[in-house]
């Protein structure tokens, strides 16, 4: 027996509503993930804003009204950014002071060794060559004594502990080497794959007392208003280099490139 064929309008009806269904179920899934996308955004913004207020109350004690007026001009971007990196500094601050214990190491000024609001602003907004924030390298800063005998040692050390943490260091500024400029010392600046940077200074003890030195600074602030090259500059200059010429130089200093 033959069966009898279904009514095409009926079987075009039902494949519409079917399709009509699969709209609308497709509709409301978008419309949720679009609710839920909003949310998260709306969430990751106050967590943002959460963890901005933890990082500035932890760091607010020791500002200033100028620093706490001075932060809040900031964009709400950077002011993120800079409370992210007090995050960051954490862990790098926690491996530098498990390095100097054990590696007869002194990490000097460590209270100091992030950017105030204050200088961060003046860097950022008061200077004629404006900073871009992000390319900024001293808002976490280090400095480390080390004994000259082991001085290059120690610092090679340091280069590949952070390399192993995703610190590539990016620039070395060998100052020992450079006989015509009034500074002893290794200056370094990493970076990791967040583009966060941190610079560490390397000194002995003689050569940060010296750019301690109420004595090097006031040498310092009497030259560099002058006419670079003109007697009295050269003078002054002369002065400063005596200051650290007359110092231990680490061992096999020669040894350790500029990048």
């Amino acid at each position: 027996m033959r069966r009898k064929k279904g009514n095409p309008k009926i079987r075009n009806l039902v494949l519409l509503l079917a399709c009509v269904a699969l709209f609308l179920i497709l509709a409301a899934f978008l419309i949720m993930n679009h609710r839920q996308e909003a949310k998260t955004s709306k969430e990751l913004n106050q967590m943002a804003t959460e963890q901005l207020q933890s990082e500035k109350s932890e760091n607010e004690e020791s500002w200033t009204e100028e620093d706490i007026e001075l932060f809040n001009k900031l964009s709400f971007e950077e002011r993120v950014f800079y409370a992210d990196y007090l995050s960051t500094e954490f862990e790098t601050t926690k491996f530098l002071i498990e390095f100097a214990k054990t590696n007869k190491a002194v990490l000097e000024g460590l209270e100091y060794r992030v950017k105030s609001p204050k200088s961060l602003y003046n860097k950022l907004y008061q200077r004629v060559e404006k900073s871009f924030f992000d390319s900024l390298a001293d808002v976490v800063r280090y400095t480390i004594i080390l004994d000259p005998e082991d001085y290059v040692e120690q610092i090679r050390s340091v280069i590949t502990a952070l390399s192993e943490k995703n610190w590539k260091i990016y620039a070395l500024k060998n100052y020992w080497t450079n006989d015509g400029f009034p500074y002893n010392g290794v200056n370094t600046k990493f970076k990791n794959p967040r583009n966060y940077r941190i610079e560490i200074q390397f000194h002995t003890k003689e050569s940060f007392d010296v750019k301690m030195s109420k004595e090097d600074h006031d040498l310092y602030e009497q030259r560099r208003v002058l006419e670079p090259g003109c007697d009295e500059y050269n003078r002054i200059l002369q002065l400063q280099l005596n200051l650290y010429s007359n110092m231990e130089y680490p061992k096999n200093i020669a040894l350790l490139d500029n990048i």
